[in-house]
């Protein structure tokens, strides 16, 4: 009839055979779980703003090169 609380349930289910808890032990690995995900979306986001960035230098330096050519075309 009762829903668990995901953390209760963890909490229940991380006991030693000594009685003690390790429930702190199990949320730091998921605390640094979560952390080295983040470090690692931010390194994914960083990569993809450095080629979005690079992308978009290669589409001016284009546009930039095209306008010359057809400048150059109109003077001859």
């Amino acid at each position: 009839m009762y829903a668990e609380i995901s953390a209760v349930s963890d909490i229940e289910n991380a006991k030693r055979s000594d009685r003690t808890s390790t429930a702190g032990e199990h949320n730091l690995d998921r605390i640094s779980d979560i952390e080295s995900n983040e470090h690692s979306n931010d390194e994914m986001r960083r990569e993809n703003d450095k080629q979005n960035f690079i992308e978009i230098k290669k589409d001016e330096e284009m546009k930039t090169n095209s306008k010359i050519l057809n400048e150059e075309l109109n003077i001859v």
